[in-house]
């Protein structure tokens, strides 16, 4: 849901994540990707990347009602519970797997 987040800022930088409490980072605001595509008109995504290090069931979780205009998502997954719910969520959505390397999958939307 939209709101405020906290945000831990690590060094290197790519390492930068939600923190645990309020007390670990600063705050942040967010909005879901359903606000942000209402907020843009936004009619299609042809390629959504996702390097979010951990918070994907964040991203899933809720009303992904997104992946409607959506063709193809590039995802690293952190652990294999994540991964399982989320391709589960994906496939529900008409998404395949294309290819993947380790923890990192290509999906498309089912022509």
């Amino acid at each position: 849901h939209d709101g405020i987040i906290s945000f831990n800022s690590a060094i290197p930088k790519y390492n930068s994540k939600i923190a645990a409490s309020n007390k670990e980072g600063y705050e942040v605001k967010v909005i879901t990707l359903n606000t942000l595509i209402d907020q843009h008109d936004i009619e299609s995504i042809d390629i959504l990347k996702m390097d979010i290090e951990g918070a994907e069931s964040m991203v899933f979780s809720g009303n992904p009602s997104w992946l409607s205009i959506v063709k193809n998502i590039l995802l690293e997954f952190h652990n294999e519970e994540e991964k399982i719910r989320i391709l589960s969520t994906l496939e529900n959505w008409k998404f395949i797997v294309r290819s993947n390397e380790g923890m990192v999958y290509k999906l498309s939307k089912r022509s």
